[in-house]
């Protein structure tokens, strides 16, 4: 390939990287294989172009001149440097050497030496020079070396933020108040505090040197990140659900402190490693308690999480006729809408009323009766109460259990077998029983009772106290997702807060959280 090719257009970075490194090969120029296998046999290159030539190139100049290269098809020399790297013309024109061969021989170290000295070529060869390191890849291209500050810069960024959002998450799975009387006191701000004492250098760093709007500590940002926190967890469970082959949705209301009536919604499906699982995903305040109501407010929070629901096989509420009416209930509206969903009276549920309906047997009202009164006996005095090893609790006709288990009989096993055996240890059998299996899925994913949901209640009063009655929606969710869900993000921890932290990066901010391509 002739150097005057590279004059007529533009080659690929292969071939400029190739003539720079090996000008004077046969694949690069026009000048004699001798001239490389054995220069010392031919002094000149004779051009025999023009019988007024009387002087011819000589070789020498190539060993002189590293920049210069010869052009069998032009018959002269041209810098390598200046014509595959042209220079940007500021004053004056381009002529020999860069866009013309040069073959005035008779004067040529002249022109050579007045051409290595002037801005062009020292310019062409500052960037052949880059060039090579960057085919070599020894340096990075202007563009690559500004994306790699930007990384650092960002890296730095995400890691000022981490140390706050840990806080968050630790006043979260711990129920602690994170605001005090004032938006500067409380356990996140003391926490801080403690992060910066025991040698936190990049949060000390980033409270005293940085702006007072990029400070992410307000109690704007804090709410903003338990928010985030919240849908964090919920997108991990709804991506399990999704994977799933099958679900049921559970549902319960109940009062909380400030006296609005929280729609606590979950899900009970089998995960990948065929464990069965039943998850809290949120609260949903009810603005009526009539049937349309909850349906409604229970089908829109499902669509906002983004569930598939035509994966949906069971439903789990209780026994009232707002959620179990056959004709105008909660579960007939959702039952119409998705028709492969049936519904499942809670048993613990089923279990309170049946001991409510004994209570009219005389016998059994009297033993509840003296249960209670032996109960209220001995927690009533603390010298009592240490008479027993235990702690007795008090006796709750809603408290439920959780226990179910349903066993596979087989012709081919004995009784102790069966007894030993549930559905979940069925899945092992089925490898080769697509079919089975899927039977199996849906039938373990349908709802025996919901006591998942009943625990929500409990976190709910927990987190939101006399003291913390006015807590919005949003961050009531987040702090309540955090609460049930702490061994999932304890487990992954460093993995959910870079996840929290790139949903947080997504707005714009003062700091810049997330790489963004400008092309």
């Amino acid at each position: 390939m002739d150097i005057r090719s590279f004059l007529i257009k533009k080659k690929s970075d292969e071939d400029n990287a190739s003539v720079m490194v090996e000008p004077h090969t046969s694949k690069n120029t026009s000048v004699s294989v001798q001239v490389n296998s054995n220069p010392e046999c031919s002094t000149s290159i004779n051009t025999n172009d023009s019988i007024a030539q009387k002087r011819n190139f000589k070789i020498e100049w190539l060993k002189q001149y590293r920049w210069l290269v010869y052009s069998r098809h032009l018959k002269g020399g041209l810098c390598k440097h200046c014509v595959v790297f042209r220079p940007v013309v500021k004053r004056g024109f381009l002529g020999a050497f860069i866009v013309s061969e040069f073959t005035k021989y008779k004067d040529f170290h002249f022109h050579a030496k007045k051409h290595m000295q002037s801005e062009w070529h020292r310019d062409s060869v500052s960037q052949s020079s880059d060039f090579l390191k960057i085919m070599s890849n020894k340096e990075k291209s202007v563009i690559d070396q500004l994306n790699t500050a930007e990384n650092l810069q960002i890296e730095q960024n995400r890691k000022k933020l981490v140390p706050i959002l840990s806080s968050i998450i630790f006043c979260a799975t711990h129920d602690l108040a994170i605001r005090g009387k004032l938006s500067c006191s409380g356990h996140f701000h003391d926490l801080l505090k403690f992060r910066i004492e025991s040698g936190d250098s990049v949060l000390s760093e980033h409270l005293s040197s940085c702006h007072s709007k990029a400070k992410y500590t307000s109690h704007r940002i804090q709410n903003e990140l338990i928010l985030l926190c919240g849908n964090v967890l919920c997108d991990q469970i709804v991506r399990e659900v999704n994977g799933s082959l099958s679900f049921s949705l559970l549902a319960d209301e109940t009062s909380d402190i400030a006296g609005i009536e929280q729609l606590s919604i979950g899900v009970r499906y089998v995960d990948s490693s065929k464990t069965v699982r039943e998850e809290f995903i949120g609260f949903s305040a009810l603005q009526t308690l009539y049937t349309v109501g909850i349906a409604t407010s229970i089908m829109t929070s499902v669509e906002k999480y983004g569930l598939d629901m035509n994966k949906l096989v069971g439903l789990g509420f209780d026994g009232c006729s707002v959620m179990a009416g056959k004709e105008s209930g909660v579960q007939k509206i959702i039952c119409d809408k998705y028709s492969k969903a049936t519904f499942f009276h809670c048993a613990s549920h089923r279990l309170n009323l049946v001991v409510n309906d004994l209570n009219t047997v005389t016998e059994i009202q009297n033993t509840l009766g003296v249960i209670k009164e032996v109960i209220s006996f001995f927690r009533e005095s603390v010298l009592r109460r240490k008479l027993v090893t235990t702690n007795i609790p008090l006796l709750c006709d809603t408290q439920e259990s959780n226990i179910w288990y349903q066993y596979w009989i087989d012709k081919n096993l004995i009784d102790s077998q069966c007894d030993e055996m549930s559905f979940v240890d069925l899945f092992a059998n089925c490898e080769y029983y697509p079919a089975i299996f899927q039977i199996l899925n849906t039938f373990i994913s349908l709802p025996p009772t919901t006591c998942t949901i009943e625990r929500s209640f409990s976190t709910l009063r927990r987190v939101k106290t006399w003291l913390r009655s006015t807590t919005e929606e949003d961050r009531l969710n987040g702090l309540c997702m955090m609460s049930l869900h702490r061994e999932r993000v304890n487990a992954n921890k460093d993995t959910f807060i870079q996840d929290v932290i790139s949903m947080f990066g997504i707005k714009r901010r003062n700091l810049q959280f997330l790489f963004t391509d400008t092309e």
